[in-house]
């Protein structure tokens, strides 16, 4: 009976252990322990902080902070956790840290979720198949196709495309400012394509040469949804699109030299393909800014116009400062203060790619 006895406690003295240390490590998180902290460093328990970028942190906090039940469950998280995480929220207003986060989640849970937030939300049942996210890859989720070298792209260019507005800025890795513009252009008949076409064509030939063209994805799920003048708007927008990448890929084929009996007629076509065409997920500048407020992105003068005195943005180190050309800044200055929405719009684009870039690198 007493060899028993001892077995048993043996046997349970290390769940009971690693429970104690893990108590230890939430406290000393919560309350500074100094003693408890040491005492924890040669645990083996999965620490939150070792887990995600100070970004990453900050957009879990964010995401959290701005999102109603229904957001919330689009991500790895139940309905008991996300009544808690609301009802902490709604008496004590938002987490201003992402250690806050433990007053109602657990290591474990908070992993999980902050991970499905960081990829975009749960993955799909019926996808068995898992991808191991490596240092030099960028995350498919946020931008697409997705880039798998630390090629650093010599000039990228953010593309705001809208029905009527084609606004973009093209800035080199190291933040100078090369182009900066805004153009608009009338609504033209929904039965005749060709002045559309001729205006955008116009439009589109003084886009400059980049080694990225990004632009943003439409939140919406499909057109066949949205409302009669909301539909023709966003088709026309989708013709824009189309015309614009037409028009770029044209450029490439006649730089090409096509006359070169030496290249196959498949490598001349291939040649003229855009293969540097990037989209981010929706809202993804306005999230790493921090502009959405609830369910709304709220205007980008602010953030702007610290980035144009040069400021240094709260938890983005790796942004670079932008050197604008004093031509630039002064034709953006004089523009009203619509242009300057449309091409600030572009601005943020640029930088959160460039950011994602840099921040890959420097991984």
């Amino acid at each position: 009976m007493l060899i028993a006895c001892k077995k048993l406690i043996f046997a349970t003295r290390p769940k009971i252990s690693s429970n104690i240390n893990k108590n230890k490590y939430i406290l000393s998180r919560f309350y500074n322990d100094e003693n408890t902290s040491s005492n924890n460093n040669n645990d083996n328990n999965i620490k939150v902080n070792d887990s995600f970028s100070p970004e990453e942190e900050n957009l879990v906090v964010n995401i959290i902070n701005n999102c109603t039940a229904d957001d919330l469950e689009k991500y790895s998280i139940n309905k008991n956790q996300i009544k808690k995480l609301l009802a902490h929220r709604n008496e004590n207003g938002k987490f201003k840290v992402f250690d806050d986060l433990l007053t109602v989640q657990s290591i474990p849970s908070l992993i999980k979720l902050s991970k499905s937030i960081i990829d975009g939300g749960k993955k799909s049942k019926n996808n068995t198949s898992t991808s191991t996210s490596t240092s030099t890859s960028i995350n498919k989720n946020i931008v697409t196709p997705s880039i798998d070298s630390l090629e650093k792209f010599a000039k990228s260019l953010g593309l705001h495309i809208l029905g009527d507005t084609i606004s973009w800025t093209a800035l080199d890795i190291d933040g100078n400012l090369k182009n900066w513009q805004s153009h608009s252009f009338e609504n033209q008949s929904k039965t005749n394509l060709v002045p559309l076409v001729n205006s955008i064509i116009e439009i589109a030939l003084k886009i400059p040469d980049a080694d990225a063209y990004i632009m943003e994805a439409d939140s919406y799920t499909s057109l066949g949804k949205l409302k009669s003048s909301a539909y023709y708007y966003h088709l026309q927008r989708q013709q824009v699109i189309a015309t614009i990448i037409s028009v770029l890929c044209m450029r490439r084929q006649y730089k090409y030299n096509m006359n070169d009996v030496s290249v196959s007629s498949d490598d001349k076509l291939k040649s003229s393909m855009l293969h540097n065409f990037y989209t981010m997920q929706p809202r993804s500048p306005a999230r790493l800014f921090n502009l959405i407020v609830g369910s709304e992105v709220v205007s980008n003068e602010s953030i702007i116009s610290d980035i144009l005195l040069g400021k240094k943005i709260e938890n983005l180190s790796a942004l670079p400062s932008v050197n604008v050309d004093s031509t630039i800044m002064f034709n953006y200055r004089k523009s009203d203060q619509a242009t300057r929405n449309l091409m600030n719009t572009s601005l943020l684009l640029t930088l959160s790619f460039i950011h994602l870039l840099r921040t890959n690198i420097s991984k």
